[in-house]
């Protein structure tokens, strides 16, 4: 049964969405949500699990889920089941409420917090509904340079039934500077500041935006200019041994990618024991999201289901690493035969 006094302190909690910061974090908490993608009519529960990382999160600590705009999902009665702390490690279930209106609550953005007495990590978490748009290619992350063009696109294949324009929404709010593109599949923005660090949202505008049938992207911002750190400045550059993962423009270091670990991201970090047990030992269908990495499939899948396997010239979360040289390599690790 649900620790109810636990889930009344979770309401509690306040739901921001951080802008105009840079992504500058190390790896701290790590937030999992299985199944990565589900039909609005499923009745199959979403489990998320959440594992702190022991190496740089001081004790006491504590993990906690809210729910961005349906906050009555975490409410007493609507989780069927939460997991003791094991590390700390928190789980929760989300069942297919009797209620039709939370049904759709476990869709959209939510965020998984890590807090202990001076500290807060977060992680946000996008369950896409499988049957309407989606990220095109499946990225749902987007980490980007101050300075870069950013261009987010949904699905291209909308069914020729679906009439009417998609609208874009920033942070859960229609702003002036994303109306020129009403109607179009994609956005483009050219020379993005960290101020458009977030999360955009592309819907039917005919349906409304509580008809959960989004596409969603986090888009994290670097402080700098690509290849430099040290802000206001940012007059130092990078060290290029980032094997898989990128600079951190707070001060250099390598901030890697989900499934690896290492000052220079070159080892391969296999799954926390109580997410192996839980939720299969290759994640297959698994979705990780973290602080600085965002979401992705767990290494060695890709796809809006994260159940594509890469192919054998490419590995790591998403696929979107290639092999070294060319040829093949274990699509988890990267590591050659």
């Amino acid at each position: 049964m649900a620790n109810t006094s636990y889930l009344k302190k979770l309401i509690a909690v306040t739901m921001t969405v951080l802008v105009c910061v840079g992504v500058t974090s190390s790896q701290s908490l790590t937030c999992f949500v299985k199944p990565a993608v589900l039909d609005l009519r499923s009745s199959k529960d979403i489990e998320l699990v959440a594992v702190g990382d022991g190496g740089n999160v001081p004790t006491p600590a504590s993990i906690t889920y809210s729910s961005r705009d349906k906050p009555e999902i975490y409410s007493d009665g609507n989780i069927v089941a939460y997991g003791e702390n094991m590390g700390p490690t928190q789980n929760v279930i989300l069942s297919d409420p009797e209620k039709e209106y939370l049904r759709g609550a476990r869709f959209g953005v939510h965020f998984c917090d890590l807090f202990h007495p001076t500290s807060l990590f977060r992680a946000t978490l996008l369950i896409h509904n499988q049957n309407t748009l989606i990220p095109k290619d499946a990225i749902r992350s987007y980490i980007v340079s101050v300075g870069d063009t950013l261009r987010l696109c949904v699905n291209p294949n909308i069914p020729k039934t679906w009439k009417g324009p998609i609208e874009w929404v920033f942070n859960g709010k229609q702003t002036s500077w994303l109306k020129r593109w009403t109607g179009s599949t994609c956005i483009r923005i050219k020379h993005v500041e960290t101020c458009q660090a977030g999360v955009y949202e592309a819907y039917r505008r005919i349906c409304g935006r509580h008809t959960n049938q989004h596409a969603f992207f986090e888009v994290k911002v670097r402080e700098c200019p690509a290849g430099f750190h040290g802000p206001p400045a940012c007059a130092s550059s990078c060290v290029s041994t980032c094997q898989n993962g990128y600079c951190s423009a707070l001060n250099g270091d390598c901030l890697c990618w989900h499934g690896f670990t290492g000052s220079n991201c070159d080892t391969a970090e296999g799954l926390h024991p109580d997410i192996a047990s839980t939720l299969g030992a290759t994640a297959e269908g698994v979705l990780m999201c973290t602080e600085h990495a965002g979401c992705t499939c767990a290494p060695g899948w890709s796809g809006i289901k994260c159940d594509q396997a890469c192919d054998e010239f490419w590995y790591g979360p998403d696929c979107a690493l290639a092999c070294s040289g060319g040829t093949e390599c274990n699509r988890f690790t990267g590591v050659q035969p």
